[in-house]
């Protein structure tokens, strides 16, 4: 008779070295969790600020090409009457949603370019009185969300038809960004960390370029 012979290697583990197990993958995903949203957060702020950057650029470009005004215009205070325009609450767009526009050279009247952007989750427009708020540069009343829409008065970094930066003091020609939240019903941001960006435009020749603040 052939005797078969039980090895410790052939036995499997038993219940408590799988518990060990799943305690041990627990306790990494828990610490490197924090890792992981942080470099999240940097990775949207990044690439929102690249975002940012080709939009006034794009922005710039329409306004040379049309030979006519164009701008980046951003979704900053909106009064109770353009939510019904969008179906619902506007507060997840403040501070955080952009699109290009134009002046239409036959009508005069203010055209969409494409579709209205959002930043990455996790990114944010500055608020507040401060130099790189959205708060802090022009307002333009345009069409909103749409060309033809009703007006709203929104954020806006405009370009001439010879693409020069119509902002005219240096303390309002830069836009910053950083990780954060909307908060107080879409009113305000909260800057997370220290980790900001800005993206420049000068009134002279209208160069655009990305700096840390």
């Amino acid at each position: 008779m052939r005797m078969e012979h039980q090895t410790n290697a052939s036995r499997g583990f038993t219940l408590i070295e799988m518990l060990a197990v799943l305690a041990i993958i627990v306790i990494l995903i828990v610490v490197a969790l924090p890792t992981v949203t942080s470099l999240t957060r940097s990775t949207g702020l990044q690439s929102g600020t690249r975002t940012i950057a080709n939009t006034l650029s794009l922005a710039r470009q329409t306004a040379l090409t049309r030979g006519s005004r164009a701008a980046v215009v951003f979704i900053r205070d909106l009064t109770t009457s353009a939510q019904p325009v969008l179906g619902g609450d506007v507060s997840g767009l403040r501070y955080r949603t952009f699109a290009v526009i134009f002046s239409n050279t036959q009508t005069r009247a203010w055209e969409y370019v494409g579709k209205w952007e959002t930043l990455p989750v996790g990114a944010v427009f500055l608020s507040g009185n401060q130099p790189g708020s959205l708060d802090y540069i022009a307002s333009r009343t345009v069409p909103f969300p749409y060309s033809g829409g009703p007006d709203a008065t929104l954020a806006t970094v405009e370009f001439t038809q010879w693409g020069v930066a119509v902002e005219p003091t240096a303390a309002r020609q830069y836009v910053t960004l950083g990780e954060g939240n909307v908060n107080n019903g879409g009113t305000t941001t909260t800057m997370t960390s220290a980790n900001r960006s800005s993206v420049h435009f000068d009134n002279l020749v209208g160069r655009i370029w990305v700096a840390q603040p």
